[in-house]
């Protein structure tokens, strides 16, 4: 969505493109975001513990450690909010607490996001890596190998996902 713009008053053309700032040439925040909720929702396992409700996947890789991804909070949402929360607003509104948090391990932190739906995205940590290939390939053998439906819940604004093909919801786009 091209001259949308967040509260910094930027557009949110550094959500598409990523950080790099070239646009194509590597995966954006919210593509590397919406890979691993596609990963979580295949193959994740839910858990209930002292951090709270959650999912987590492991994705192998050929060399290395595996990819280790952890996302937080009441659902498991199809995407990240559109937006990016600017450095000079974080300290004003502490303190705050996201309901959603994802976190790519390989094996040090790499991606690391707080939400909330309909607030900016926080960016708490993110360094490009090997690991992007690795979770785009794997989320999208996903839909390859498993026919994994994605679409928004009804009843329900903020979205998750769902790998029930015969529920009726509307298809995402192919990954590829």
């Amino acid at each position: 969505m091209a001259g949308t713009s967040n509260q910094s008053g930027r557009d949110d053309e550094s959500l598409r493109r990523g950080v790099s700032g070239t646009a194509g040439a590597a995966a954006s925040l919210r593509e590397l975001a919406e890979a691993a909720l596609a990963v979580l929702a295949g193959t994740g396992t839910h858990v209930a513990d002292q951090d709270g409700d959650g999912w987590q996947a492991r994705v192998d890789k050929a060399d290395g450690p595996p990819l280790e991804l952890v996302c937080r909070g009441p659902d498991l949402p199809v995407t990240v909010p559109e937006g990016i929360a600017p450095p000079g607003l974080i300290p004003t509104q502490r303190p705050w607490a996201g309901t959603h948090r994802l976190v790519v391990t390989a094996p040090l932190i790499v991606f690391d996001l707080y939400w909330t739906p309909g607030q900016p995205l926080r960016i708490m940590t993110f360094s490009r890596g090997d690991w992007e290939a690795v979770l785009l390939g794997r989320s999208r053998g996903l839909f390859r190998d498993t026919g994994l439906v994605l679409g928004l819940d009804d009843g329900n604004s903020a979205g998750t996902l769902r790998t029930d093909p015969l529920q009726r919801t509307p298809k995402r786009p192919d990954l590829r």
